[in-house]
């Protein structure tokens, strides 16, 4: 068994390769060394496995982002995906290189599948709903309070509009409610990049009042597998359902697509969002993720990224408009991208 790095002419076979695992999330196939690229200009490495029948058996697609603890490796979420023989190839060879590249840390993601590694890492959730396969199965699965909101976002004039023509309303919207968290943000040329470059498995549904758009949710789909990454709406229109509304375009999008799970995404286990994800009807999965190079880090350095990260978040929420707007882009460069 053998470790590469993948090029352009790998591009093929590293996506067949995790048409194989269908039933996640299609962030990690090997358009995405170009989003990361052509959007963040970061150094992308995307690293597989060989065996000795020259067939890849194993995967993990990366970035450096230099944050202000050091050089940091992020796999993709859902990156590492291997055959148990080849997960420790695959970190003997990442160890080494990470640290001779200058990195002070290494954060690598296997979604839902605890790999076997003696690698020391952590768990967060995400949630996920099994989707029936009718809408009026699905309908029926849903809480009378989930189905009442949805009524009551259809009474109140909502319509469903598809369509990446909307794109740029929907960022407004999701640049101005991140902001207002304190939460970093990606800048419109990286969905622009993502739209574009995933355009046979990225779905934009934007909820619409008065033929004004309030809110949107942009889909990325697989073929058993859906999940929604970036999702939000207008503040002041919560009296619409809009959240509510939007989910349940989603799952009719899905069950027409005949995909069986809609990843509603990590989220912290025990906060708002969370929670009203499971009181959709989502059930908490595990996320797996591996730090290789924790022993490396330096106490001052981890302080030093806790600290600015602190003071990030309140420049992002209060400061003047157009210096959240940059702060947010660029914090979200200098740390997990995607």
């Amino acid at each position: 068994m053998a470790v590469y790095f993948a090029t352009n002419d790998d591009r093929g076979r590293w996506d067949a390769y995790l048409d194989r695992y269908s039933a996640q999330p299609s962030m990690n196939y090997y358009v995405w060394k170009e989003i990361l690229k052509k959007s963040y200009g970061v150094d992308t490495f995307f690293i597989f496995a060989e065996n000795s029948a020259g067939e890849i058996c194993g995967v993990c697609p990366g970035y450096f982002a230099k944050t202000p603890g050091g050089r940091v490796f992020y796999s993709l979420r859902f990156g590492l995906i291997a055959d148990n023989a080849s997960v420790n190839e695959l970190f003997t060879f990442l160890i080494p290189w990470c640290k001779a590249q200058g990195a002070t840390a290494a954060v690598i993601s296997s979604g839902y599948t605890r790999v076997a590694t003696s690698i020391e890492g952590y768990s967060k959730k995400t949630v996920c709903m099994g989707l029936a396969s009718s809408e009026e199965e699905a309908w029926r699965a849903l809480s009378n309070k989930t189905r009442n909101m949805i009524r009551k976002a259809i009474k109140s004039g909502l319509i469903a509009e598809y369509g990446l023509q909307n794109l740029r309303e929907f960022y407004k919207i999701y640049r101005q409610r991140m902001l207002g968290k304190g939460i970093s943000i990606h800048s419109y040329e990286f969905f622009k990049n993502l739209t574009e470059q995933l355009a046979d498995r990225v779905e934009l549904i934007v909820a619409k009042s008065s033929n004004e758009v309030i809110g949107g949710i942009l889909n990325l789909l697989n073929k058993d597998c859906a999940i929604y990454p970036f999702q939000a709406y207008r503040t002041g229109t919560e009296q619409y359902a809009p959240t509510q509304f939007l989910i349940w375009e989603t799952m009719k999008l899905c069950i027409k697509n005949g995909i069986s799970i809609l990843d509603m995404g990590e989220s912290r286990e025990g906060s708002g969002v969370y929670q009203s994800k499971v009181n959709f009807g989502g059930i908490p999965r595990e996320l797996y993720y591996y730090t290789p190079l924790r022993q490396n880090i330096k106490e001052k350095s981890f302080c030093l990224a806790k600290i600015f990260d602190a003071v990030a978040a309140v420049g992002i929420a209060r400061g003047p408009l157009f210096l959240r707007r940059k702060v947010g882009v660029w914090r979200k460069k200098h740390g997990r991208i995607i």
